[in-house]
Formats: C-alpha cells, structure tokens, sequence
C-alpha cells in the first residue's frame, strides 16, 4: 500500500473512531487498531494525533461542500430545498460517519482537544521529549515528621500512607499517579517502555522514572517527597518540533514558546475551570460531556506505575 493510500485508510478509521467514541474517544491507539497499523506506525504519516484529526476535519469539510454543491436546479429557492433536503436524508439514514453526524462530533469537542488553536498557530508541533520536576516534603502523611498546624485535606484516615502494605508503595505510589496521568493525557500516548530508580524500597520517598512513548518521545519524572526546602517547587517541560511549553509554580503559569519567535505565558487563574472527576463522570453518565479519564486510560496509568516499582526493585527496564 502507498504512503498516500495508507494515510487515507488512518483517515477512515479515525472518521469511524469518531463516529463510535466522539473526539475526545479517538486516541491513537484506537485509530491505530482501526486501520490495522502500530500506534507507532501513525508517526510515519502524520505529525501527531491532532494531525490526524484535522485531517480527518478536511474530510468532514469535503463532505459538506459537495453536499451544498449538489443541488441541480437553477432555481435558487428550489436550489435551497434541495440542500436541505439531501441533509435531512443523511440524519435520516443515521450512518454515525456521514458529515451530518460528524461535523456536529467536531464542533461538540471538548476545548481541550485544541482543534481551534492548532488551526490558530500551530502549537508545537510533535511531542519529542517531556520532563516533570517535583519536589515538596510530604513526611508528614508518611508518619516521619509533625503533622503541619491547619494543613487542608490531610486528616486522619490518609495516614494510611506510613504503611506501605496499605499505601501499596511508597511517595511515588502516593503522588505519581497524578504525574504518570499528566503526562499521558497530554500526549494522547501509551508508555511503550518504563524504568526506575528509587531510595529505599517498598517506602520510597525519592524516585526518577523514565518513559518512552509511542512516537519515540522520551518522558522523566524526578519526584522528591524528601526535600529539605519549604515549600513545592514545580517545574515541567514539554519539548516538541516547533516549541516548548514550561510549566511553574504551584499555583503554575504556563509559557509557549514557537520556533517562530511567538511566545505567550499565562497563569492557572486565566483558565477556565475544569470539573472535577466526579461531577464529569456524572455528566458523562447523562451524556451531558464526553468522559475525560475512561477506564481504559486509568489502567494503563496503573500499568506504568507498577512497571516503574518492579523496575526499581529488578534494575530493568520494563516493556508494556
């Protein structure tokens, strides 16, 4: 199959993915699967999974076009019940990949898949390395220092983290759940490889874990719970073809740089609010808005973080 006819055939499956889980549902690896193809083999046609969804956007747009160019008729009334006869036609068959259920798919998209700003300037590009740095002293919640006066949102029954058997590991098990789920659901990536180092075992405290994800972008995460400095330092960078974005501080702001000279830096107060994991599963379950961590996502964040403990214990790197 040519390169152009194997990008065409990621293009269907993406629209059919789509159809079936809506935008936020295509992740790569479900358009991989869709059009018989390794995750890693998307990278050799298109830049990223955005790429592949604007693309997909083009096809969308394709169809609405030759569906107002299709009208026959001089008449422009008549020209005009004709259009909309030919859309009434495609809701009525209710195919899912047909343009009338797909561009509503595209425009219903949550904001955070980024199809305006792609379309806007570019972003940056491929993702080719990503590195996380936090460190804090969370001794506390461990059992091995005093407990802070008037510290929110640790009471008693968290302390169930000064016993690993419980806590299941150490500060890495703790805390890296957020880290490992920052990462992956920014990239859109599965963890393809994970290793680790950590202090002490099974109550780790200090840990840095590497991953290489499924375009080949190499991801660290160096996480201290130990650290004799006051307060959380916070500091992540995210490397792509045509730009960097630094995350910092906690509350953090955020800076874009393009390769181009653009450059752009806002604070977490300008965002807008998010909800949080619970109200967004119950507005999923009444179809109010897609579902931002499905299950699936959640156990491959299971899967790494257990990849980066047996790691640190057998000093190898392990394949998912």
């Amino acid at each position: 199959m040519s390169s152009e006819a194997r990008s065409q055939e990621i293009v269907r499956a993406a629209l059919e993915t789509i159809a079936e889980h809506g935008v936020q549902g295509a992740t790569v690896s479900r358009i991989a699967k869709g059009a018989g193809v390794t995750s890693a083999a998307l990278y050799s046609h298109f830049e990223n999974r955005q790429a592949i969804l604007l693309a997909a956007l083009d096809v969308v747009y394709e169809q609405v076009f030759d569906s107002l160019l299709s009208p026959t008729s001089d008449d422009p009334v008549e020209r005009i019940r004709q259009i909309f006869a030919n859309h009434a036609e495609k809701v009525r068959e209710q195919d899912p990949t047909s343009h009338a259920h797909l561009f509503l798919e595209f425009v219903a998209s949550a904001p955070e898949e980024g199809l305006r700003e792609a379309i806007r300037a570019g972003r940056i590009g491929r993702i080719e390395a990503m590195n996380m740095f936090w460190t804090g002293n969370a001794g506390y919640v461990f059992g091995r220092t005093e407990k802070p006066n008037g510290l929110p949102g640790v009471v008693a029954p968290t302390m169930y983290r000064a016993d690993p058997e419980l806590c299941g590991g150490g500060y890495l098990m703790d805390g890296g759940p957020h880290l490992i789920s920052e990462i992956l659901w920014l990239s859109e990536m599965r963890a393809l490889r994970v290793s680790c180092q950590m202090d002490t075992l099974p109550t780790d405290q200090r840990a840095a874990l590497c991953m290489t994800l499924e375009n080949g972008a190499l991801v660290t995460i160096t996480s201290l719970g130990d650290s004799e400095s006051a307060g959380r330092r916070v500091r992540n960078t995210f490397a792509g073809s045509k730009g960097t974005v630094t995350v910092e501080g906690f509350d953090f702001d955020v800076t874009v740089n393009e390769d181009n000279g653009a450059s752009e830096t806002y604070s977490e107060k300008q965002l807008p609010p998010m909800p949080g994991p619970v109200s967004n599963l119950v507005d999923a379950l009444n179809d109010h808005a897609p579902l931002y961590s499905p299950a699936d996502f959640g156990v491959h964040v299971t899967e790494v973080l257990e990849a980066a403990y047996r790691s640190a214990v057998t000093s190898e790197t392990i394949a998912l």
